[in-house]
């Protein structure tokens, strides 16, 4: 099921295609998005009733403004998927890392293995992952056709 509704989901991309100046490496075009400046994005994300009680039901805190910038990611075309790895802790906290699916018109997977079990998943536009550092060893398939857009964010505990 989709995170946002319709409405906020248009106003987020509304929001999004203004940003036209990127960093670039081999694999991606990125931004970092300043809270000031994209105040509204922001706020789509961190005062979501679901994500605001998501995170007090399960640990037992208030949904607060992130201490690093969201980051939206655009991905280029690859033949290398992201290879098997566990997101490493780079804050000197405890936090989530939140992907929010912009697009995926390249139809690619996220794999994770969880309780012995492999597992895949079709990143659609609009959906949520929510993952703990050093926790759910995962892999993405690359990019071959098409594209895909993420908002990464920090949800801090």
């Amino acid at each position: 099921s989709s995170f946002l509704t319709l409405n906020d989901f248009q106003l987020l991309k509304e929001n999004i295609k203004d940003i036209k100046i990127f960093e670039e490496n081999d694999e991606k075009k990125f931004n970092l998005l300043d809270i000031e400046k994209h105040k509204n994005i922001y706020d789509i994300i961190y005062q979501h009733p679901f994500l605001k009680k998501y995170i007090k039901e399960h640990f037992q805190k208030d949904l607060i403004y992130p201490s690093k910038p969201i980051e939206y990611r655009i991905y280029k075309n690859s033949s290398q998927s992201m290879g098997w790895h566990q997101d490493i802790q780079y804050l000197d906290h405890p936090y989530l890392e939140c992907i929010f699916i912009l697009n995926n018109s390249s139809k690619c997977k996220f794999h994770y293995i969880k309780n012995m079990s492999f597992h895949s998943y079709l990143q659609n536009e609009n959906d949520i992952i929510l993952l703990k550092p050093c926790d759910l060893i995962h892999n993405i398939d690359p990019i071959q056709d098409n594209s895909k857009e993420i908002l990464k964010c920090v949800i801090d505990l």
